[in-house]
């Protein structure tokens, strides 16, 4: 039906969507049960995405720039006010009616069909080292990027560095645009933990996830443990690694005790 589709990526998703669902039903068949009206939704969609694209599915490119805008504009929905909701510092949420949903989810996608199909069409350019070429690539990267930092979600603002350096060294092979990414997050890195709160707070938990004394929490606003406050998953994840190493001890052979919601964890 899709001749020139990846036969690998559909069997991989649907084995770790598999083990997914399979996890949350351990921990709350409720949770376990929204989860599965999702997935109805996203097989609904993707089905439909291959009917649409059933003879080729490089037709996208024709609408790559409408894919790089609309990215944008899901990232920036957040920003809006009485639309976006702050969680744990971040501003990533959009809150519509009883549903609540992360925009840039939906963002990443089109921002990867935009990288891929404008990639494609200028890498034979881009592999010259003109920087004028560039120019259409790094002002969607760069509004992205601004969008993210506005957010204080700095690791989806890596990821989608990472995914963009990537991207260009496969079209290009030219190492040295890797380099300069590199350095230029170097640099952004350092001027955003010296003039970014969530940032600096972020790197703090990091070096220093417990605390014997009470400390500030921005989370409350009260004194507390860094450890029961803005570095707790943190430390949960290190004491599950403690507990069961990093492969851990066994598909559905772990434990699981909380003082809150899963939902609450989930979100978080």
């Amino acid at each position: 039906m899709t001749p020139f589709a990846d036969p690998y990526l559909l069997p991989m998703a649907g084995l770790l969507t598999a083990i997914g669902v399979t996890e949350i039903y351990r921990l709350g068949p409720n949770d376990a049960f929204k989860q599965g009206l999702w997935l109805v939704v996203g097989v609904a969609l993707f089905a439909g995405a291959l009917i649409l694209l059933r003879r080729d599915y490089r037709e996208l490119e024709r609408y790559k720039y409408i894919f790089g805008v609309a990215a944008i504009v899901l990232l920036f929905l957040p920003r809006l006010p009485g639309l976006g909701e702050t969680v744990n510092g971040a501003r990533l949420w959009v809150h519509v009616g009883g549903l609540d949903f992360q925009p840039g989810e939906l963002a990443k996608i089109l921002l990867i069909v935009f990288l891929a199909a404008y990639l494609r069409e200028k890498r034979e350019v881009l592999a010259q080292g003109r920087l004028k070429d560039l120019g259409p690539l790094l002002v969607v990267w760069g509004a992205c990027m601004l969008v993210l930092v506005s957010s204080n979600d700095l690791g989806s603002g890596l990821l989608y560095f990472g995914i963009f350096l990537a991207m260009l060294y496969i079209a290009t092979g030219r190492l040295s645009y890797v380099l300069g990414g590199l350095v230029l997050f170097g640099a952004g890195g350092a001027f955003a933990y010296e003039k970014i709160s969530h940032v600096h707070e972020r790197v703090l938990i990091w070096l220093h996830p417990w605390t014997s004394s009470p400390v500030p929490c921005p989370l409350t606003g009260h004194l507390a443990l860094r450890q029961d406050c803005s570095s707790y998953q943190l430390v949960k994840s290190l004491y599950s690694i403690g507990n069961g190493g990093y492969l851990g001890p066994g598909f559905g052979k772990g434990t699981f005790t909380t003082a809150c919601r899963l939902s609450d964890a989930m979100r978080a």
